[in-house]
Order: C-alpha cells, then structure tokens, then sequence
C-alpha cells in the first residue's frame, strides 16, 4: 500500500502573509510587511509536551522577508514562501489565500497606547474574544516592524510569544534569495463544488475554507482562516505519514489518538479516518486546536470504500 508522505515547511509568524484584520489592524499589518530591518527573533511556545524556542534570525527588504533557522534558510515573497536546508534541497509552497478572510465577529480590535520596546516607542494593539486577550501586538513606531506578539489560550495563559531580542531598523542585505525563489511550483485551485463536504468542510469551528488545493498523489489541501490564526488540512484516501511525524508517540486529545508535535508557533497533526488520511497543519492555541479537531472526522478505521480504494489504487 502507498502511503502519501509529507514535507512539513516550517512557518513562523513573521513569515506568513497578513490576514485581512479590521481595518485598524490591518493598516499595521500592512505596514509591517513593507518595513526594512534586520534582528534576531526569539519564538518560545509552551504547550502539553513543555515547551518549544527557535531563534532566528530575521532580515525584510522591498517587501522580501528572509528567515535563517539553525538548519534551514525561509525567503517569503510577493506570497510565495521556499525554503532551503543545510543539504541544498529547495522546497517551495504558496503561502497566501486567493481569498482574505475577515476578521471573525467574535474578536475585538483596541488599540491600548504606546508603550517602550528594546528602547523603541511601540504602538500596543489587543484583538480581544469577549474578555479574553487573545492576541497582542507591539509595533515600531518609526518602521511599523512587529517587534512582539503574544497569543493566548482561552484560560488566558501565554501559548506563544514572539519577540525580538535585537532590532536594527535599516535595510539589510539579504544575500543570494533568487536560487531560492526561482521555478516554484503554484498549486492548482480546486474549484469549491468539487470538493466533499464531509472531508474539508466550509466551516470549521468559526474558521472560513478560504482555497482548496490539489495536493500530491490526488490529495487536497483546505485553507482556512478566520482573520487572526490560520491552518491547512490535507485529506488524501492513502495513509498519510507525515515526515516530522515519524517519531511523534499518539497522544489523546478529545478522547482520540493523534500524532502531534509542536513547533514554534505551530502545531502538526496527523490521523486516519473513515473517510481517510488527514494531516494538520496551524498557528492557532491550544483550545481552537481542539474545537478544530472536534469539527473533522474522528481518528479511526478506514470506512469500507477507502479500503476498497487502497486496495485497487495502492
């Protein structure tokens, strides 16, 4: 039997495309991704497994963003994000939704003041759900950089906190980046009446399915977005064996087994169905991860035609 594995790209915050926040909100963002500085960034997560840090080094120009990891080197551009590790090897994938997602109506935007950040005057912004804090952002006054965000989980604690450690606002060189944005491959969009609603909803949890696209191996791959927090799921008739996934013990989560690892601001998931085989891939805390989970098909055995399917296909 053939199973359909997958390359997990790594995605900071930085490093995805702004969603399309209120107004107020979005007006940062926007600035944000036009700014020209170079740090180092600090990512700490604390979830179920401990805790999880990368720092990086992070460099933005003329609207490209480049990302150095410890092992692999991230070049966002115009919404295309490749990446290259210590090996050579060049992957690439579309970052950006052909949609925007507005900002769901159970967040709040306010923005709370100035406020003093590595020195610098920061303009302090909070997206509230009801009473919750569920994000806060802190940008450069002078550049319009984001020097800190903060998401929290619904019992208010801290889920991940990114930060600069050091900020110097000047562009920067950003080395050789065309070898790595050159030749990327664009998914094909699936259209929406064709894809089945019982295995990539159109809504999950309050999050919008923005794009499907064709994945390998006659997969595909849902978008989903609510305003603030993002992930995709691919749903294939094989197995999935995600890649980052090989050594990850099952973990319960809802009364199911899952393969989970964490990541800095990121979470991976993986399980059979009885429609099939599902990784998931989001930024979004603990709690939207397990009303996400609630919403999709239940880890369990294969329902008949998937088996069926495996045996003609593979």
């Amino acid at each position: 039997m053939r199973r359909l594995v997958v390359a997990v790209v790594v995605l900071t915050s930085m490093a995805q495309a702004a969603p399309a926040l209120a107004d107020d909100l979005l007006g940062f963002m926007e600035r944000a991704s036009a700014a020209e500085y170079a740090g180092e960034q600090l990512i700490t997560c604390t979830h179920p497994d401990g805790e999880t840090s990368q720092l990086l080094d992070i460099r933005q120009r003329e609207g490209t963003l480049v990302v150095q990891m410890a092992d692999e080197t991230v070049v966002a551009e115009r919404g295309e994000l490749a990446s290259s590790d210590d090996a050579g090897e060049v992957r690439a994938m579309r970052v950006s939704s052909s949609n925007r997602a507005e900002l769901a109506g159970r967040y709040q935007v306010v923005e709370s003041g100035l406020g003093l950040y590595l020195n610098r005057t920061v303009d302090q912004v909070e997206v509230r759900e009801g009473t919750l804090v569920r994000a806060r952002f802190e940008f450069d006054r002078q550049t319009g950089a984001m020097l800190r965000t903060e998401v929290n989980n619904a019992d208010g604690s801290t889920y991940c906190l990114t930060r600069f450690l050091d900020f110097t606002a000047s562009a920067p060189d950003l080395g050789d980046v065309e070898r790595m944005t050159a030749g990327q491959e664009v998914e094909v969009l699936v259209r929406p009446d064709e894809v089945d609603p019982a295995a990539l909803p159109a809504t999950l949890a309050g999050f919008e399915r923005l794009d499907v696209y064709a994945g390998p191996e006659e997969s595909v791959i849902g978008y989903y977005g609510d305003g603030l927090f993002s992930f995709t799921v691919l749903h294939s008739l094989r197995p999935v064996s995600v890649a980052e996934l090989a050594d990850a013990p099952p973990v319960e989560i809802g009364g199911d087994r899952y393969q989970r690892r964490f990541g800095p601001a990121q979470v991976v998931l993986a399980w059979e169905s009885s429609v099939g085989g599902y990784a998931m891939i989001g930024d979004m805390p603990l709690d939207v991860q397990e009303a996400v989970l609630g919403e999709l098909p239940d880890p369990g055995r294969p329902g008949l035609f998937v088996r069926w399917w495996r045996r003609l296909f593979g």
